[in-house]
Parts: structure tokens; sequence; C-alpha cells
């Protein structure tokens, strides 16, 4: 099976994301990268904050839940639906549904989930419902956030495509300099073009 054109942009949009995300939620962000076109993946590093406040630990599991969709829910937006050519969207629907197991599972949900393999939570744990709801809300909850400050998502992801990695502190510069382009653009349209080859 060959790699779509778009393959690296559409890695750099998907790291971009998961980035964006990650200091939208308050992590600091430490650097994120895609290696080259042979490889199609990325990787973004985070850490929780040295003083971060009680209500940040408190929803620890929320943000990292968001975190770990946001490549996701990237692609879906601004992507055609692509054959399972990533094995990292499979680690972060891994990750995704192990965020949400520790949100809203129980005892017994844990105890079973030990047995059985990650696919089949859904369908075979007594909380898989609610898995899969909390999950959907989410993802939606993640879309408006990428939907609205869409244009850093886009700067982040050129920058990627550019160096192939960058520092958490050029992301902070990016993420500086365009919450002052925002203030000095109060109508708040910061939408561009859709990223298609």
């Amino acid at each position: 099976m060959s790699v779509p054109d778009n393959f690296p942009k559409r890695i750099a949009w998907h790291e971009a994301a998961h980035a964006f995300v990650s200091a939208y939620h308050g992590f600091h962000l430490l650097a994120v990268r895609i290696d080259g076109p042979e490889n199609g993946e990325g990787a973004t590093w985070k850490n929780v904050p040295p003083k971060a406040s009680s209500v940040f630990l408190a929803s620890l599991n929320q943000r990292e839940l968001a975190n770990s969709l946001a490549g996701e829910v990237a692609e879906s937006m601004w992507f055609p639906a692509l054959p399972s050519l990533r094995p990292d969207l499979e680690r972060d629907g891994i990750a995704s549904l192990r965020f949400v197991l520790k949100l809203k599972g129980t005892p017994r949900d844990f105890s079973l989930a030990d047995r059985i393999d990650v696919s089949d939570w859904i369908e075979k744990l007594p909380c898989g419902r609610l898995l899969r709801d909390t999950l959907a809300a989410e993802k939606a909850a993640v879309r408006k956030i990428l939907e609205r400050n869409r244009s850093t998502v886009e700067i982040i992801a050129n920058r990627l495509l550019e160096k192939q990695r960058i520092w958490g502190d050029e992301v902070s510069e990016i993420l500086e300099q365009v919450k002052g382009t925002t203030k000095e653009n109060p109508s708040g349209n910061n939408s561009t073009e859709v990223p298609n080859d």
C-alpha cells in the first residue's frame, strides 16, 4: 500500500494538534517532532508543570485524554480518511481508552480490563458504553478547540514541516505571537484555508 502524497503534511498537523492542545490545557511542552516522509511518525513531549495547581492535578486525566485525542481529531477534520497505515494512531487510541477507563471505570472494570484486549473494552466491559460516550464527548470538545485555533495549529504544523523538530519555547513564542495578533484583530477571524495537496 502506498503512502499518500500529503502524508508528511498530515503527520505535521497531527503532531501540531497534540502540541497545541497540550499547551492549551496547561502542560509544559518540551518538544514536538515529525520524522522524515519515509517513516511517517511523530511525537510530542510534555510534562506536568512544576507548580501545577490542585485544579490542574484533579483534572489531569481529562487533560491527558484531550491531548491524546487531538491528533486523530485534527486528521479527521482536515484530511480524508486513511487506511490503517499509522501505528501511532493505534497508540493514541489505546492511550485514550486507558485515560477514559481511569476517569469512568469501577474496580470491576479495572479487573476485567486486565484480562481482555484493549480493542475489546468498549464491547466487553460493563462501562463500555460510558467509555464510548465519553470519548465522543471529548472528541467534540477537542474539535471545538481546534476549530477556534486552526491558524495557530497551521503555524506549528508548517514549522514542523520546515524543521522537523521544534522545542517547547518555540511553540510558546508562536502562541504568544498569535495571542498578540488576535488582540490587534478583535474580530477573532483566524480561519485559514484547508490543508490539501
